[in-house]
């Protein structure tokens, strides 16, 4: 069989190809169902102490340090480039002087004007 003649149409894929797509498909919808099942139980999570700020701000702290750790974990790996040890630091300042920082004030609300909305914004386009 002529090879470029592979993606023309009328021509089928190999079933090694297509078990791969069908593969894919899967692990993204399964990725999505769990990004989906997280939203619904952190919105329940809110709603049943939504008049418990400090039992919020305990849970967001847990989550803040979780991810730390991963990017953390993610460093040591070397899987963040050649920026190595760069970025590790940008993800402390913004995970410390940003999020950190939220978690410490919340429940408190900001104006989109505010430095605090201003930080933020600067700090994830940094990270």
């Amino acid at each position: 069989a002529n090879e470029t003649n592979r993606c023309q149409p009328g021509h089928s894929v190999s079933p090694a190809m297509g078990a791969a797509l069908f593969s894919v498909l899967i692990a993204l919808v399964l990725v999505l169902a769990l990004f989906a099942g997280m939203v619904y139980f952190w919105g329940a999570y809110l709603d049943r102490h939504a008049h418990s700020p400090a039992r919020v701000r305990e849970a967001l702290l847990l989550i803040l340090a979780v991810a730390g750790c991963a990017e953390f974990g993610l460093c040591l790996r070397g899987l963040t480039g050649r920026a190595g040890w760069a970025t590790l630091l940008v993800a402390l300042v913004a995970n410390v002087w940003g999020r950190l920082d939220a978690v410490l004030r919340f429940p408190a609300l900001h104006d989109a004007e505010s430095f605090f909305s201003l930080k933020q914004f600067a700090l994830l386009l940094a990270q």
